[in-house]
């Protein structure tokens, strides 16, 4: 896969081309079946974070943090 933005590297990349209306996910599946069972823990303590390549959304900073919070709590 070409991935187009520099410095980024695409292994393993998931992606998702869907709105929030659609049910199926084929990023959201393969992402959840490639990570080992019982690993699914997405917190700091596993040094996991979110930086989104084409919006101003960085999850390593407080306030990226604190923009997806919002969006996780507004997507319910």
């Amino acid at each position: 896969m070409h991935y187009k933005y520099d410095g980024v590297d695409p292994r393993p990349l998931f992606e998702d081309h869907a709105s929030g209306a659609q049910d199926h996910r084929t990023g959201l599946a393969r992402s959840l079946a490639a990570a080992p069972a019982r690993d699914r823990d997405l917190t700091q303590g596993h040094r996991v974070a979110f930086c989104f390549v084409t919006e101003n959304l960085d999850t390593t900073a407080r306030s990226g943090e604190f923009m997806f919070q919002l969006q996780r709590a507004c997507a319910v």
